[in-house]
């Protein structure tokens, strides 16, 4: 994770998004902002003029995921290995929040 948010860092400052001699602190809370103003454009221009917004594929794609949590959930209880259990999490968040909504 350190190495991520020092990449981060670097390329905001590289970007003269934040002052070369911001903190590391600073840089990320930019990094999120900018994210958080961008992405929403960004996937209606990916994605053009649909009939559901991004919030409406997290909707409908956690209906669909939730059971699947759950179950994988319910193998650890009955002694499931917790690295299968959370691969199988981590990849249903994947296609929850990165893959499904721009398919």
């Amino acid at each position: 994770r350190s190495l991520v948010y020092s990449k981060i860092a670097a390329l905001m400052r590289a970007t003269k998004f934040v002052e070369w001699n911001a903190t590391l602190e600073t840089a990320i809370q930019e990094f999120e902002l900018k994210i958080q103003q961008e992405m929403p454009s960004a996937f209606q221009s990916y994605l053009g003029k649909t009939t559901f917004g991004y919030h409406h594929y997290l909707f409908i794609g956690t209906m669909l995921v939730l059971p699947l949590y759950a179950d994988s959930l319910a193998v650890l209880s009955h002694g499931g290995h917790p690295r299968q259990v959370a691969a199988e999490v981590l990849t249903g968040a994947m296609w929850l929040f990165t893959i499904w909504p721009v398919v």
